[in-house]
């Protein structure tokens, strides 16, 4: 209701007492942020909680959830089935930069074991996503984006040795990715080890865990389980040599670069003077497509893989978790005049996300804005499905797009975008497609808008 309110509320409704629904958006985030016990409604304390792997198919935190086929000795999995790829269609194509690879364990390749097959990429986060994150004190930047990449190994299933993983720095390597010639002839050791699990429902799963940092043995038992294995921790050390490759947050030099045996990408190279990302090389290289990955959607725990699919993890997808209603709560306040009460609400979402050693004071607001709204939506629920309702509702589609995404801007349309388009399934099914319309997008012959 919460979120039905905040809607409304962009198209100037208010209910029979002429209450306004940003009012009653506010008063109906508020009951539940307040009585959430009674409810059951719940608010993880650490981000890390919110994404991690055996959180994933019991969230306390979410309100709704789109359920992921479990794979396993249950023939449910058969009726309930899917083929989620949103994974693979949101990470980069580091596996081209294919010498930082072993040998067929490239990520965008059919024995990507680790990552899954990351071979889509057609998705890539915007220059203003990518600024909104300040990881010095935001631990969401690794629970969102695998920032940095690395190659893996197969004790666990069996299938090699630990060594099959190693990767050499070459004098070729050095030359074409400008890397320190210090490190020439030295190695890049396996971040991962995936397991070999088979499932009567749902075929083969491929567990990672994580060889800690320092650790050559390959012995299994000295493996450990994080979270989630796609979340890096920030910052990488300088001798970690687990990594070959890192997207830098922080504008690095050639000198500051050298002092990683990892190629180095500052994120800021990726994208043109307005922001538009590059299509082509622009150092020589593919670092182009080895972008940071948002890694909400790939999961690695025994039964999430798909039918011996590497690009399809059935995870639960949460269509709205209780993190939105202090959201919502706070775009209310603004809306209404209160802006400090809106900074409490967002401050929660704020200091949770607090790294370890950083004071939580430093980062809290007092006052917030409806910019600094549209912000913290963008760094709690990016990829999450929320941003075109968040944009339509305050009209902010122009401004914000030409000021942030000046390519989406050049392509948008007012008289139609501020519509979803109407599924052609549907109107293929119906006699009168034509009378219903389709919102503009032009599937039908008079292709009108719904009314």
């Amino acid at each position: 209701m919460a979120r039905v309110y905040a809607q409304g509320a962009g198209l100037g409704l208010t209910n029979e007492n002429g209450v306004s629904y940003w009012q009653l958006a506010r008063d109906t985030a508020v009951k539940l942020i307040n009585e959430a016990d009674s409810y059951g409604a719940y608010l993880h304390t650490d981000i890390s909680d919110m994404w991690a792997d055996a959180n994933n198919r019991n969230n306390k935190e979410a309100l709704f959830i789109a359920t992921g086929a479990n794979a396993g000795e249950d023939e449910a999995y058969m009726c309930a089935t899917g083929t989620n790829k949103l994974f693979v269609y949101t990470c980069g194509s580091p596996g081209n930069l294919s010498e930082f690879f072993a040998n067929n364990q490239k990520p965008s390749d059919g024995g990507s074991y680790f990552y899954g097959r990351m071979n889509n990429a057609l998705y890539m986060p915007s220059k203003y996503l990518m600024d909104c994150f300040e990881p010095s004190w935001d631990k969401r930047w690794e629970n969102t984006f695998t920032y940095a990449y690395s190659g893996f190994s197969l004790v666990q299933a069996g299938w090699g040795a630990y060594e099959a993983g190693i990767v050499t720095i070459t004098e070729a390597m050095r030359e074409k990715y400008d890397l320190n010639p210090a490190f020439v002839g030295e190695k890049f050791y396996p971040y991962a080890d995936c397991t070999y699990i088979t499932r009567t429902y749902g075929k083969n799963q491929y567990v990672a865990s994580v060889w800690p940092k320092g650790e050559y043995s390959g012995d299994i038992s000295k493996l450990e389980k994080p979270k989630k294995v796609y979340v890096v921790d920030y910052p990488i050390a300088e001798d970690d040599d687990r990594f070959n490759i890192i997207c830098s947050k922080e504008y690095l030099s050639r000198e500051e670069k050298w002092k990683y045996k990892a190629f180095i990408i500052n994120i800021d190279d990726l994208y043109q003077a307005d922001g538009q990302p590059h299509s082509t090389p622009f150092d020589g290289t593919n670092s182009f497509e080895a972008y940071p990955s948002l890694n909400k959607f790939n999961w690695s725990y025994d039964g999430v893989f798909g039918e011996n699919n590497l690009q399809i993890k059935n995870g639960d997808m949460y269509i709205m978790r209780m993190a939105e209603v202090y959201l919502i709560a706070a775009e209310a306040e603004v809306r209404l005049g209160n802006n400090s009460e809106a900074a409490k609400y967002l401050n929660v979402l704020r200091e949770r996300a607090v790294r370890d050693g950083v004071d939580p004071a430093t980062i809290r607001l007092t006052s917030a804005t409806i910019e600094n709204v549209f912000d913290e939506y963008a760094r709690e629920l990016c990829g999450e499905f929320s941003r075109w309702a968040l944009l339509k509702r305050h009209n902010a589609f122009e401004q914000r797009l030409k000021e942030y995404n000046i390519r989406a801007y050049n392509n948008f349309k007012p008289e139609i975008h501020y519509n979803h388009p109407i599924s052609e399934e549907f109107l293929s099914q119906i006699s009168n497609r034509d009378e219903y319309g389709d919102n503009g997008y032009g599937t039908t012959p008079t292709s009108g808008l719904i009314k």
